[in-house]
């Protein structure tokens, strides 16, 4: 009886916050920063936005390359010394950040390189480090291949790792020195996915994690390394659900203090009527559950969803791109969020609409680790560039 009122107060509050939304979201978003690259915060398990030194920063693709914004009390702006830096390398970011310096895995269509950050406090924004490394790839074995997206991480003892999607394989890469300077050669963890397939690397207390979406076997797989093993020593991949089209190329994880792991991914099932992504949770036991949610409507579909962590209870957010085709006029896609306690977990209340622009958004991005600090900000982007800001509700 308990479990049903607490069920029961949270969706109460779910539809609170959804109102609030839905009168919001007349409020038209206007583009903090123009990058002139479509889709600037794609891709969808990557990171682009972080908390340190007291605001937040961003690291988006520009033409030639890629860039470092900050958020200021008068808005956005760019870090501009760094752009020259970061020219002539890929410019899809994924980031991981501490307080003194950041590294970011940039991604081309067949390029991968790293590059560090450190932040100096007399100048009090980031200058160049030390690591700038790009990976010497083999020539890709297929015409019309690309490499679509990648990860990086740091595990408890300071080794750090790349995972990625090439050649129809998942593949890990790690440093080799205790700097993190240089970097070994490709690792196979899963071969023989689809071309669509992609991966995501995650850290948990004593290892790292690699999930990753096989379409051909139709499964989602996670594969582990116990800190401090040999590099190539990693466990036997583990069945995270087979079957019923439960595979597609959407993922993104966050993970809770106490080593929960959380995935939100999408599914191919692509049936009106019924839930088209899936959140799937890794207790610290190692075992995992998938919970289905977000139902495919007629001219409403959900997708390219990312999971978040917020508060002092670590708030589970469940953020996704609405697909919205209702007006003959034209596409109105818009960003959604669920908004759920961890425990226990209500994936059935109404959407909260966060953010609607203009022109059709899409690829949120949020930081890789839970929010500590209001406000609780994500980055949005459209077709022609502009990237938005939008707010989670509050707890």
């Amino acid at each position: 009886m308990l479990r049903a009122i607490v069920c029961i107060l949270a969706g109460m509050f779910l539809v609170e916050i959804d109102n609030q939304a839905v009168a919001q979201s007349d409020a038209i978003s206007e583009p903090i920063f123009q990058t002139g690259v479509p889709n600037p915060t794609q891709d969808k398990p990557q990171s682009k936005l972080w908390f340190a030194q007291g605001r937040y920063w961003a690291w988006l693709p520009v033409p030639g390359g890629s860039t470092v914004l900050e958020r200021t009390p008068t808005g956005w702006r760019e870090v501009g010394h760094l752009r020259s830096h970061l020219a002539d390398l890929p410019g899809q970011a994924d980031v991981w950040a501490d307080e003194s310096s950041v590294r970011a895995v940039l991604v081309g269509n067949d390029r991968l390189a790293v590059v560090e950050l450190k932040f100096d406090a007399a100048r009090n924004t980031y200058q160049p480090g030390a690591v700038r490394h790009e990976f010497p790839l083999a020539p890709l074995a297929k015409d019309g291949d690309r490499l679509e997206t990648a990860t990086i991480a740091r595990d408890s003892r300071g080794r750090w790792w790349v995972a990625c999607d090439r050649d129809q394989q998942i593949t890990a890469f790690w440093t080799t020195d205790a700097e993190g300077h240089e970097w070994s050669s490709g690792f196979t963890l899963g071969a023989n996915t689809h071309r669509d397939d992609i991966s995501t690397l995650v850290v948990l207390p004593d290892r790292v994690g690699v999930v990753w979406s096989d379409q051909v076997a139709d499964a989602v797989y996670y594969r582990e390394h116990l800190d401090g093993q040999p590099p190539t020593d990693w466990g036997q991949p583990i069945i995270v659900q087979q079957g019923g089209k439960t595979a597609d190329d959407h993922l993104s994880a966050v993970v809770a203090e106490d080593g929960t792991l959380f995935v939100a991914t999408k599914n191919s099932v692509d049936q009106v009527g019924a839930p088209q992504l899936v959140l799937r949770i890794r207790r610290p036991d190692g075992s995992w559950e998938n919970h289905p949610y977000a139902v495919l409507q007629d001219k409403l579909g959900p997708s390219r969803p990312i999971a978040l962590l917020a508060g002092q209870t670590q708030q589970l957010y469940l953020l996704h791109t609405m697909y919205d085709s209702r007006d003959p006029q034209g596409r109105k896609d818009y960003i959604a969020a669920i908004h759920t306690p961890r425990s226990p977990l209500n994936l059935a209340g109404p959407e909260a609409r966060i953010l609607t622009a203009a022109k059709p958004v899409n690829n949120v991005t949020g930081p890789k680790r839970p929010y500590t600090t209001v406000p609780w900000i994500v980055l949005v982007s459209d077709a022609e560039g502009g990237v938005h800001e939008a707010l989670l509700p509050g707890e």
